[in-house]
């Protein structure tokens, strides 16, 4: 049966790559279709079924036109209703983007705060690892295989969730807010959580 589960799921990801052929330029191409495999092959086959082909072309375009260029170290966040003529598909839902390198908890943190303000979460596409290297100008270059990198790479984390549509935008603007202020306080607390084991590691050694 998890056989059966993985094969529809590579024909859902294929059929995306498939339809974005004309999104990209020849050159970025093959790094676009890198993503789309590893982006997708992180969902269940059942929740890449709740979206049509188109939609989830759109969305993963989307996504990686988001994280195509970002300063290493920098949090971005989208909060928006897809709009057909802008977008490339429309939803019932808002959508959350997120950029972000890869350090533990993000998904948690961000889950945490669409909960308190009373959100449900309808679709989420999340992995990290996602090991890229990027130019002068950090627009991605190179996406590294699975286990593979080199002293150039980042490890980043993108994450995608749709939950229930927020129709005013003052009310977008602070769970954006809100979540930026989230990932900060992640960051710092991963960063004082890897001081804190180097210091144990050195008084070890």
């Amino acid at each position: 049966m998890l056989s059966v589960k993985n094969g529809e799921c590579q024909d859902i990801i294929n059929q995306v790559k498939s339809y974005v052929q004309n999104e990209v330029s020849d050159k970025d191409l093959e790094l676009l279709e890198t993503f789309i495999q590893r982006y997708y092959s992180s969902c269940s086959v059942d929740d890449l079924k709740t979206h049509t082909i188109a939609d989830l072309a759109a969305i993963v375009c989307s996504h990686w036109k988001f994280i195509y260029q970002r300063e290493p170290g920098v949090a971005k966040v989208r909060i928006f209703n897809p709009d057909k003529a802008t977008d490339g598909w429309t939803s019932t839902h808002s959508v959350i983007q997120i950029s972000h390198d890869d350090i533990p908890f993000l998904v948690d943190s961000t889950r945490m705060v669409i909960n308190r303000f009373g959100d449900q979460i309808h679709f989420i596409v999340h992995f990290g690892g996602l090991k890229v290297r990027r130019d002068n100008h950090h627009r991605i270059v190179e996406i590294f295989p699975l286990g593979m990198a080199d002293e150039n790479a980042t490890s980043e984390a993108p994450i995608y969730i749709e939950i229930d549509r927020i129709a005013d935008e003052k009310e977008m603007d602070q769970l954006k807010i809100e979540i930026e202020n989230a990932l900060a306080d992640v960051r710092v607390a991963v960063a004082d959580w890897r001081k804190m084991l180097a210091r144990v590691e050195e008084c070890l050694t």
